[in-house]
């Protein structure tokens, strides 16, 4: 059997190293800004921009365990490809069936204003 070159090691390292940070990187969506936040008893109620395409069905809502509390966080899934002057878009999630926590510390940053 061959040794391995100290080069060869070096670039194996790297790329195996690259590999393992890869999927986070290409797979992560970054937290939709939102423009206002309500929270009643029974639902949390968030406002996005919208160019006139934005459903509820274009975002997801993770839950993880946080230092103290649950990390609540929102990500646009689906992009709004139409080209209507944005408005904001109002959406509610249930706290009971889809938010699965009733305290919790939201994640998405706060942006005054509808975002062009």
């Amino acid at each position: 059997m061959k040794p391995i070159s100290q080069h060869r090691l070096v670039a194996t390292a790297l790329l195996v190293g690259f590999l393992a940070v890869m999927p986070i990187q290409l797979g992560a969506q970054p937290l939709e800004p939102l423009h206002a936040i309500s929270l009643t008893e029974t639902d949390l109620i968030v406002e996005v921009t919208s160019n006139g395409c934005t459903e509820k069905g274009d975002f997801i809502l993770t839950i993880k365990d946080g230092l103290n509390l649950p990390e609540v966080s929102i990500q646009r899934i689906q992009k709004d490809m139409c080209e209507a002057m944005p408005y904001p878009e109002r959406l509610v999630f249930s706290l009971r069936s889809e938010v699965g926590v009733r305290v919790f510390k939201l994640e998405n940053p706060l942006v005054p204003g509808i975002i062009f």
